[in-house]
């Protein structure tokens, strides 16, 4: 009782102190006091907003700064190591964040001012091909700078109840450079913290031996999800690749990325809409039964989808 009593005063001293940090109205969600609160383990498709709505919140930096920006507020369910990806839904739009969660209601000035950093921050030129970012158990760095680098920050242990503020942003700088670089929108994928809609394995969607080349006795399977996504044209779905723990942590994951992939190519192929896929590795982070025995571990080598629009 006291936790929460505390949660709730926190929530209402910072949206009183609206009136210190920006001393103007605000009318949108491109300001922390009007953060659209997430509440499912998917969120968007959004898009931030033209600007950075009545007040730049954060300008530390050069580098590190609000310019187009959308804000999301959300309370911890469960304690857990939280990640997520931020997925452009044309695949090219470099997003930025900054994730920080409200100690106080001090933080935000806190923060604006130097005197404490974010608890995470990824702002790297990621132009790739499908250009995510977000928190993985695989980054090591809680504050990725401007430039080229990694495009991912490392997850947060995070416990319940606590509330957090994510922030993303994208550069004027692609705007300067080329106006038709005006990004699409973007969705957010949580893992861990609210509970997951239910995936559906592809059970007999089989590869070569420690590769990501699908047998043909894979098509029949992967038709029947060809015509699933045919006569459902508001389908999209996330395709997740997982592995066994046999082999190392990185290896594993690159293949769960290369198999999901590999199913996306096959829907592409037979006329899907790429915009319609995502595809994730899992590597051997989400077993579904013991890697003790052979049994188990071949249960755990499997791809799965995951309806996230219909």
């Amino acid at each position: 009782m006291i936790i929460k009593s505390l949660v709730a005063f926190i929530g209402i001293q910072i949206l009183m102190l609206g009136n210190i940090f920006c001393q103007v109205q605000i009318i949108n969600h491109a300001d922390y006091l009007t953060a659209i609160d997430i509440k499912d383990s998917i969120v968007g498709p959004t898009n931030v907003f033209n600007g950075y709505g009545k007040c730049r919140e954060f300008f530390m930096l050069d580098d590190v700064k609000e310019e187009n920006s959308i804000w999301f507020r959300f309370k911890v369910n469960q304690d857990t190591i939280l990640t997520f990806d931020i997925v452009p839904t044309d695949g090219l739009a470099d997003y930025d964040f900054i994730l920080f969660r409200a100690y106080s209601p001090e933080t935000i000035d806190s923060i604006k001012s130097m005197k404490k950093a974010p608890d995470r921050v990824c702002f790297s030129q990621n132009r790739t091909k499908d250009a995510s970012t977000g928190l993985s158990q695989y980054a090591k760095n809680t504050i990725v700078n401007a430039g080229p680098g990694v495009a991912y920050s490392s997850a947060i242990k995070v416990r319940k109840d606590e509330i957090y503020y994510i922030m993303v942003t994208f550069s004027e700088m692609y705007l300067r450079q080329d106006p038709n670089n005006a990004p699409k929108g973007f969705k957010i994928y949580f893992y861990n913290n609210w509970p997951n809609k239910k995936p559906i394995v592809l059970k007999m969607v089989q590869f070569e031996n420690n590769k990501a080349i699908l047998l043909p006795s894979s098509f029949s399977e992967l038709d029947k999800l060809v015509k699933t996504l045919q006569q459902n044209s508001l389908m999209a779905i996330e395709i997740r690749g997982h592995t066994d723990n046999v082999g190392g942590k990185n290896s594993n994951l690159l293949l769960s990325e290369r198999r999901a992939k590999a199913i996306a190519d096959y829907l592409i192929s037979k006329g899907i809409d790429k915009n319609r896929l995502v595809n994730k590795g899992m590597g051997d982070t989400m077993p579904i039964a013991s890697n003790q025995t052979e049994e188990g571990r071949e249960k755990n080598r499997r791809v799965e989808f995951l309806i996230i629009m219909k």
